[in-house]
């Protein structure tokens, strides 16, 4: 069994292989919930940033969480 995917025939640039490299990664990661800390990792642009790729840096806490424990921080900033 083999993906049969065709060669790289994009640029043969640092930035754009790092960038499909990326891109590979993150249709990877996407149902595995580590998408947004990939992205935090390689400096993605954030939600503040022209191009943004994400909406936020964080999550908010979990509701259950913070209705069984008193001591849960408040939700991080964007």
């Amino acid at each position: 069994m083999t993906a049969k995917l065709t060669a790289y025939a994009g640029p043969v640039t640092s930035e754009a292989v790092l960038f499909e490299i990326y891109r590979q990664r993150c249709i990877e990661l996407y149902m595995s919930g580590m998408k947004l800390e990939d992205s935090r990792r390689f400096n993605r642009p954030g939600p503040n940033d022209a191009g943004s790729e994400r909406s936020r840096n964080y999550y908010p806490y979990p509701t259950v969480e913070r209705d069984n424990n008193a001591n849960t921080p408040a939700d991080p900033a964007i």
